[in-house]
């Protein structure tokens, strides 16, 4: 990763999940409670890694709404 903030908005979701653009980022779920989106019955939702910018294994420098083009799946090695 190049450049990268914490989320503005909570989400919840699996750890890793590509879920949501956000301003000039595509949000990455995390939070150890952030799976089920609960703790103790309540419903909890985290800030995310707004991801904005990074680079693959070959060097090249991409923006993360131009890299991750479809929200909901995980991240693997290839987008």
């Amino acid at each position: 990763m190049v450049s990268a903030a914490v989320s503005e908005a909570r989400y919840g979701g699996t750890p890793g999940r590509v879920f949501i653009r956000e301003g000039d980022g595509v949000v990455i779920v995390a939070g150890a409670d952030a799976k089920n989106g609960r703790r103790r019955g309540l419903a909890v939702r985290r800030r995310g890694l707004a991801v904005r910018r990074l680079h693959t294994d070959d060097g090249v420098e991409h923006a993360a709404t131009d890299y991750f083009t479809a929200m909901g799946g995980y991240l693997t090695g290839r987008p």
